[in-house]
């Protein structure tokens, strides 16, 4: 059954309806075709045709009414069926949204309400009797900055002809649960807003699996990073040893000119009579083993380099503990500088023998992210920018430069990560941020970081960008909302 067809259906049934027969005026008509009135009476000759008459329009009133009754009732049954197809295909639809975790939300502009499905008053974890509830109070019951985030998305989807996307967070007790939200505006034949619907879905398990995904690609770049991390450290430590062997030599033989010293001290303070030739002679050979200038000299720069190397290997440490720290459930306003420097730290080993690093960090605003989520995308790239660059240089003495700024740009921060490595093919550009697609060899990358740090930069309603020129090289262009996603 189709609309279509009901349409077809229900007008035949007005037209009968709405023209029946009239049958007094019929009757008139065949009178006067008869030339009969009301003063005339019927000859023998007229009768017949008069009542052959008088039948005919009674017999064409029947078949009008026939029709009108008939064409009313295939109209009824065809709505019959129209209406236990729809209440079919409800029943369907509801239960493809029931089972895939859609619940649907809708807010009328003529009534001023707010309309909810079970399956949408679950998710957002409403308490009983929530059918009283106002919009207001529900709304309340997200955290403040996701409230604000919702009345901002409503606001759009008013200006937007497509649909609105927003995730939100729904807390009770210690479990946050994550939710989103799509909306979209539908408007009425005048072109005015009719209702906003919106579909709920609960995607705290694809939140959790993905922060879990996160941390996982972060202990993964450390692990792919260890050996050149160990060496990071091992130098330094290196410094920090060979300094201490030289002071505890120096300090044992500056112990042995002191003891000496203090022989000589004990005789003099004795007297002439207690004078020994002997106890001067080891005490200028003390000096001269000791070589006092050149412990004057080295001891200071030994010391020195021991505390330089204590504090290389306490920054390599730092940084990695804020790496690979995970962040909270909630975005933070941190030193996004701060960051960078850690991820640079943790990734020098990588480009160091082939690349000179250039930082140039502006000053920047407090910006409100997941910081190990954006340290994770930073140290993803400069580790590609260097085996770009490997790549670029292998047989050759000569060396690339990556080059990293920082800078404000309104309300929003920008990272740029530059190398001169050989570029990006323009056959392969659009698929960089594709999972687990990868230009490099086995063993050398997996496919993910890229994409991982898309997905990164996205949640934080950013954008990762990049231009690259074949032989020249590329650049990467980070940009985030000072204030996060809100």
């Amino acid at each position: 059954m189709t609309a279509e067809m009901t349409t077809s259906a229900l007008r035949t049934s007005a037209q009968a309806i709405f023209t029946p027969v009239d049958t007094h005026a019929t009757l008139e008509r065949q009178l006067r075709r008869l030339g009969l009135d009301e003063s005339t009476v019927p000859d023998a000759d007229t009768w017949p045709r008069l009542v052959a008459a008088v039948s005919q329009v009674y017999s064409q009133n029947d078949i009008g009414r026939y029709t009108t009754e008939r064409a009313m009732q295939l109209s009824a049954r065809e709505m019959r069926e129209l209406h236990s197809e729809i209440s079919e295909r409800e029943k369907r639809l509801r239960f493809v949204l029931t089972g895939s975790g859609f619940g649907l939300a809708e807010w009328d502009f003529r009534a001023q309400a707010l309309k909810l499905d079970d399956a949408a008053a679950s998710a957002l974890r409403l308490p009983d009797g929530w059918q009283s509830m106002s919009a207001d109070e529900i709304i309340r019951r997200f955290p403040r900055e996701d409230a604000e985030a919702f009345r901002g998305a409503f606001l759009r989807v008013l200006a937007s002809p497509r649909q609105v996307m927003l995730t939100l967070r729904v807390i009770e007790g210690d479990e946050v649960f994550h939710l989103e939200t799509r909306m979209v505006l539908e408007r009425d034949e005048k072109g005015k807003p009719h209702r906003i619907v919106g579909m709920i879905t609960d995607v705290s398990d694809r939140v959790r699996a993905e922060t879990e995904r996160h941390q996982s690609q972060k202990l993964e770049s450390i692990g792919q990073l260890a050996a050149g991390i160990a060496h990071e450290i091992n130098t330094p430590v290196q410094f920090v040893s060979d300094s201490l062997h030289f002071v505890d030599d120096a300090t044992g033989e500056l112990l042995t000119l002191a003891m000496k010293h203090e022989e000589m001290l004990r005789v003099a303070v004795a007297g002439e009579s207690a004078f020994d030739r002997t106890a001067l002679d080891e005490a200028l050979e003390a000096v001269e083993d000791a070589d006092l200038e050149y412990l004057h000299e080295q001891v200071p720069r030994a010391i020195a380099r021991a505390l330089d190397g204590l504090d290389r290997v306490a920054t390599i440490v730092r940084s990695l503990k804020e790496f690979a720290h995970p962040d909270g459930k909630d975005m933070a306003y941190v030193d996004l500088n701060r960051g960078i420097d850690a991820s640079l730290n943790i990734a020098r080993n990588e480009y160091k023998y082939v690349a000179d690093l250039e930082v140039d960090l502006a000053e920047l605003p407090p910006v409100r992210c997941h910081a190990g989520d954006i340290n994770q995308v930073v140290l993803n790239i400069v580790v590609n920018a260097a085996h770009a660059i490997s790549d670029q240089i292998a047989g050759t003495d000569g060396r690339g430069r990556i080059t990293v700024r920082t800078f404000a740009e309104g309300d929003h921060v920008v990272i740029t990560i530059a190398d001169t490595g050989g570029g990006i093919p323009e056959d392969v550009q659009d698929r960089v941020f594709d999972p687990f697609f990868t230009t490099k060899e086995i063993g050398r990358g997996t496919g993910q970081g890229l994409a991982i740090s898309r997905t990164v930069v996205d949640k934080h309603n950013g954008s990762l960008t990049f231009e690259s020129i074949i032989g020249e090289g590329t650049t990467f262009m980070i940009r985030l909302p000072v204030e996060g996603t809100t």
